[in-house]
């Protein structure tokens, strides 16, 4: 199971994090659990160019999410178990 973190919210109180347009677009593993994170779909309605980021980091995630369930790997771009 993935779990998709929206915005610097989530971001900071799943995982500690903060400055999620830096980060937003990768897979993070903590404590066996992965998480995908993404912007949260309101900051587009202040920055309508976010749109398609927000669409981008989507269709990632459906990528990502059909491969686990076809059995392949994913890259795990944050490890915060290692």
């Amino acid at each position: 199971k993935v779990i998709c973190i929206l915005g610097n919210t989530a971001f900071s109180s799943m995982l500690g994090g903060s400055e999620i347009t830096k980060f937003r677009g990768k897979m993070v593993r903590k404590d066996g659990q992965m998480y995908f994170l993404s912007l949260h779909p309101a900051a587009t309605i202040y920055n309508h160019e976010l749109i398609t980021v927000l669409k981008k980091d989507i269709v990632k995630l459906f990528g990502l999410i059909a491969k686990l369930k076809d059995g392949k790997k994913v890259k795990i771009d944050i490890d915060y178990t290692s």
